[in-house]
């Protein structure tokens, strides 16, 4: 939330353009996990396996991989282990 106020404050004190201030936007929604991804962490700090978070989201093992690889680039862990210990340091 942050970013974005302060992407906010430049854009309306005309420092930058509205393209940067879209750039910044779009930057700052990119790092934010969405709720899906929030519910499929929860699940995962839980020791879920993934066939068991597919049941209870109703998610097909290949979407669940989509969003838990989604997760890994916007955390920046290498592995699922890695965003597991993120996850739990996040809780």
């Amino acid at each position: 939330m942050l970013i974005l106020q302060f992407c906010v404050i430049i854009f309306t004190q005309a420092i930058f353009s509205s393209a940067y201030l879209l750039r910044c936007v779009m930057e700052f929604k990119n790092d934010e996990l969405v709720e899906r991804e929030i519910e499929i962490g929860s699940y995962l700090i839980q020791n879920f396996s993934i066939k068991q978070i597919a049941e209870k989201t109703g998610l097909s093992k290949k979407i669940l991989g989509a969003h838990i690889r989604n997760m890994m680039k916007k955390l920046k862990a290498g592995n699922t282990e890695a965003l597991i210990t993120l996850l739990k340091q996040m809780e």
